[in-house]
């Protein structure tokens, strides 16, 4: 699993927006980078219901929500400077 892109916003306690692929290329976007009373942790992608509440639209396993708090809070960077990710375009077969 990997971060391909990251950019940083200003939503109170979210600081950036980022991007994930997993190992077989599939993206998930929109995952938000918190700032919360322990450090900064991962929240995934989420909707809003029509009754107003957020709801996520995939859970991490705990292993995986651990590593990916620790590869985005790395990743992360205040000023916003980040690396160009080359993404691999492969054929899909269907």
């Amino acid at each position: 699993m990997k971060i391909i892109s990251m950019r940083n916003v200003d939503w109170g306690k979210v600081k950036s927006i980022f991007t994930i692929q997993t190992t077989d290329g599939i993206e998930i976007k929109n995952c938000k980078l918190i700032d919360g009373q322990h450090g900064f942790f991962v929240g995934s992608p989420s909707v809003k219901g029509s009754d107003g509440e957020y709801r996520d639209l995939i859970w991490f396993p705990k292993d995986k929500r651990d590593h990916l708090n620790q590869l985005a809070g790395d990743f992360y960077n205040p000023e916003g400077n980040y690396p160009q990710v080359n993404k691999v375009e492969e054929k899909i077969p269907f």
